[in-house]
């Protein structure tokens, strides 16, 4: 969770928003995210450009996950960071009252632990650099990316799709 939100999960503040947004201005709209359940899990990268920026964006989007693949790029300024900003948006989201007793509602329907919200802030809190580089590198895997261009020349295939599949 806390990689997807250094990669793309908090929009701007995002490697992914601030590079392809905010600097290059290549994407209106660029995020990652994820879903997971006990036996499988996706994630996924969006972005909504224009169809002359395709290559461009696919090219930052596989510069931005090798970057975290070798870890160098992570930091620990970066982890406290989106951590901070992680834990506060968990948190407020479980506001007003209603909305707590929900999830909780709905983490016991699905056989969570009791307490998993207080369980799953300490892990958090507990997550450190070294954790991040592993995670990279066991899950993100370029020969398994897939990727869908949809658009009006979307039948032409980007040129950066065959340089993150000659890896």
């Amino acid at each position: 969770m806390l990689l997807n939100d250094i990669l793309g999960g908090s929009s701007l503040s995002s490697r992914l928003g601030g590079q392809i947004r905010s600097t290059l201005g290549l994407a209106y709209s660029v995020y990652s995210s994820f879903g997971f359940s006990a036996d499988y899990g996706i994630f996924f990268i969006f972005a909504q450009t224009k169809t002359e920026s395709v290559d461009s964006v696919l090219s930052e989007v596989k510069k931005q996950l090798s970057d975290l693949v070798q870890g160098d790029s992570l930091t620990q300024e970066e982890l406290e960071e989106h951590r901070s900003s992680f834990l506060n948006s968990l948190y407020s989201s479980l506001e007003p009252l209603k909305d707590y007793v929900s999830q909780e509602a709905r983490f016991a329907f699905l056989g969570y632990p009791k307490n998993y919200l207080q369980k799953f802030r300490k892990e958090i809190k507990k997550v450190k650099l070294s954790d991040l580089k592993k995670v990279a590198k066991n899950y993100i895997k370029s020969e398994d990316l897939k990727i869908l261009v949809l658009g009006p020349d979307s039948l032409k295939l980007p040129k950066a799709w065959k340089e993150i599949h000659a890896d």
